[in-house]
Formats: C-alpha cells, structure tokens, sequence
C-alpha cells in the first residue's frame, strides 16, 4: 500500500510538469533523461525520479557506492528501484495515442487514482502517527511501572538491610558479652592460680616442717585452700534468637512493612439483604430462605442479596480476600457509595459496579456491559481485590497463587466500598463467603526470639 501511494506520488510529479506544456509537456515527462527516450520499464528512485531500468542500471554498474540520481544526485542503491506499473501504462498510452482526447482521458484517470493512493497515504500516515503516540505511552507507562516494582521491592530490601543489621548488631552484642564474661573469669581464675601456688609453696613448707614439729595446725592450712572463682561462663550462642525459623520469623514481621498489607473487613450489617445472615465476628455471610428481622433502610439492598463492608475508602492503595470455597456463583468487586440499592440494576462499570463474576461453577466473567468471559485454568478458592484509588485501578487475583484475572481502570471520585453477594442459592450454591483475616497477627514491636 505505501509503494503504491509512493507511485502515485510520482504519477502526480509528472502530471505536474505536464500541466503546464499540453501534451508535449506529458511526453517530455515521461521521457527518460539518460537515453532521452520514452521510458523502457519505468522505475522510480526514493526521490520520484524515473528512469528506464536499464539505463539506471547501467549507471549504477559503473559506480555502485556513490550511485546518484543524475537529477538531484541523490544517492541510491539498486534495491531502492521500484517498478512503476501506472507510469508504464501512461507511456503505452503516449507511445498509441496521438490525440488531446485520449491524454485527456488518460491524465483523469491518473488523477483519480493520485486522489486515491493519496487519501491511502494519509490514513497509512494517520496509522502511524496513531501508533507512535501509543509507543511514546508504552514507554511512559513502562518507565513508570519500572519505578513502581523499583520502589516496592526497595522498601522490602531496606527493610530486610534494617532488620539484618539490628540482628547482627544484637549478635554482636552477645558476643562481646560473652568474651567480657570470659576475660573476667579469666582474671578470676588467674588470681586463684596465683594463690594456689602460694598455698603450694606454704604447704611444702609446712610438711619440711613436719619433720620437727608435730603441732601443725592442719585445719588452717585447709581453709587457705578455698579461693573464690568466677561461675562457669556458657560460650553457647545458639539460640532461638539466631537459629530458630529465621525466614519465617522474619517473614511475619515484614509482613508489618507490606504496602499494602490484606487488610481485616468485616460486613456491614446495615446493608446485609433481609435474606442474609452475618456472622457475629461479621466476617462470614450465607443466604437464608427465610428473611431476617431487620428495619427498613435506604442504605439496605432490597433486591438482591448483596452486602458491603464495613469500611469505604477514598485514597490509597488496599487489598482483602474473600474465600469462596466451592460456591457455584458470586459476585465479588467494589461498588461507588452513591449506588441505588432498592432499584434492581446491572453490576457494571456504568452503574458504580466494579465486579467479577462466577456463574455455573466454573464460568469466570468480567462485570461489564456485555458480560466478557475470562479464561480462568484453575478454580480459585480464595479471590484477592486489589484497590489503587488514586490510579483508578480496580484488581483481581487467585489468591491462592496471585495469578492475575481481571483489572479494571477507570477514575475513581467518589467513596468506595467493597462489594459481595452470595447470590441466590437454588438449593445448590448453599456455602457461605468468609473474610479472610490478615496471615500474620503479630504486633510490629514483638522482638526476634
């Protein structure tokens, strides 16, 4: 498509030239300007130029390194050649016709097909600006992702940097208490030597005296043998400090750094269906047939059995999972507090609904307007919602390895709170949806033991 449009470029460069000179300006167009006659095979060069082909091959034979176009001299290599096929029509149509008439005819059509190839151009060009602005986008997006993954996996490292130096530093520590420890037993027990040996010598003096005199006062000699020495000093620093878990220690206190962390919802029961039972802790939900005793309230879902959480959120970044276990269909996503909640309406974007769906057990499908099918290989058993306001991102993931399902992108400006619905049971999708609580329930001070 872009040699024919290049071809109709230089039709329309010929055409010109002959405007102005009848149709003797035409033939002197189509005349090659090497062998100053018609063209034979005409070829056109980058610069629109057309020779007969064997007469810009033979140029280019003599000099293929600097081939030039004898017109402009641009240079030009011998796979830059391109066949002009309605250029060679024009040239039969000179060489048979010798009347304005058929020129006439002949210079119509032409321009009708340079009309053509022309708007073909325009829409390649049009295409390829197209394309290079969504290059330049990739790369912006791209760069910032980079930064992002750059920036999450940094803060991770920091803190694994931090709490490795704290560790090493405490090892430390405990180190050089031990060796202070040994230093002064040491020093203890030096002096014991010392009067041990002085004991020594008395003692032997003693007993060369033993030989005169039977009146030694033996107890007193006993006695000056009792020194005072350090107790014994253990050198073990094997402990559950430095040789217990380690990575699962550590792994439950960086969970503390995560950003963001799975965060701990409960169920609002103020918009609970009257066919829904929250559990007390409300971390659970299951559809009952029968309708529980609860007032009436616009902040209540009334068609469909349908229940929000506890909290909304209008900033940040946040992330909870739900378990689904072996239910057959549910609705699980995000929804915009300003949602009609008495009305029966479609769960899509257009209505406040960020969703995913489960239908027949294993149909997995895009809330939006029509339903898209998502091609989901292993059942998830739990479902992570991932929630970026500030980026209009709306994420869903199999918790159960974090593969990635859905995401929607969309600003976000209202409050917005996370949605669940159990759907109707049919006797057969009768389990309920839990909450999960956050993996690790460590407090971020509790010590490395």
């Amino acid at each position: 498509m872009v040699e024919s449009a290049c071809a109709g470029e230089g039709v329309g460069e010929l055409l010109q030239g002959a405007g102005a000179g009848g149709g003797s300006g035409l033939q002197e167009e189509l005349t090659c300007c090497i062998c100053c006659e018609l063209l034979r095979e005409p070829v056109m060069l980058e610069c629109l130029h057309h020779y007969c082909r064997p007469c810009i091959l033979a140029l280019w034979h003599r000099d293929p390194a600097s081939a030039c176009c004898p017109q402009c001299r641009h240079r030009f290599t011998r796979t830059s050649l391109r066949n002009n096929h309605l250029v060679s029509g024009v040239v039969a149509r000179v060489r048979g016709a010798g009347n304005q008439e058929l020129r006439h005819k002949v210079q119509e059509e032409l321009s009708d097909a340079l009309r053509s190839h022309r708007n073909q151009l325009e829409e390649i060009l049009a295409m390829m600006k197209c394309d290079e602005d969504k290059i330049v986008r990739v790369k912006s997006e791209s760069a910032e992702l980079q930064r992002r993954v750059s920036s999450d996996y940094e803060k991770l490292h920091e803190w694994l940097r931090g709490d490795e130096q704290r560790l090493l530093q405490q090892l430390h520590h405990d180190t050089a208490t031990v060796e202070e420890r040994l230093r002064r037993r040491l020093r203890g027990l030096n002096a014991a030597r010392g009067e041990l040996e002085r004991v020594v010598a008395d003692t032997e003096t003693s007993l060369q005296q033993l030989r005169r005199s039977v009146m030694v006062e033996t107890r007193g000699l006993c006695q000056r043998v009792q020194v005072d020495t350090e107790p014994v000093v253990s050198v073990d620093l094997r402990s559950a400090r430095y040789t217990g878990p380690l990575q699962y220690i550590i792994w439950k206190r960086m969970f503390h750094s995560l950003d963001p962390a799975p965060a701990g919802l409960t169920f609002d029961t103020n918009t609970a269906h009257p066919n829904l039972v929250v559990s007390e802790d409300q971390r659970c939900v299951r559809e009952s047939e029968e309708q529980q005793c609860v007032g009436l309230s616009p902040a209540r879902f009334s068609q469909c059995v349908n229940v929000l959480g506890s909290q909304g959120f209008t900033s940040g970044r946040h992330y909870w999972e739900v378990s689904v276990g072996k239910k057959t269909k549910w609705d699980l996503g995000v929804a915009r507090e300003s949602i009609d909640r008495q009305a029966m309406v479609k769960l899509c974007p257009q209505s406040g609904y960020w969703t995913l769906r489960l239908r027949n057990g294993n149909e997995y499908w895009a809330g939006t307007s029509p339903w898209k099918r998502l091609p989901v290989e292993t059942r998830p058993q739990r479902i992570g919602v991932y929630l970026a306001l500030e980026d209009g991102q709306i994420s869903f993931y199999n918790a159960d390895d974090m593969s990635h399902l859905l995401t929607f992108r969309q600003p976000l400006t209202e409050r917005i709170f996370p949605f669940f619905s159990t759907c109707f049971g049919d006797g057969t999708n009768t389990e309920a949806l839990y909450l999960c609580p956050p993996p690790v329930t460590l407090p971020p001070t509790e010590p490395l033991t």
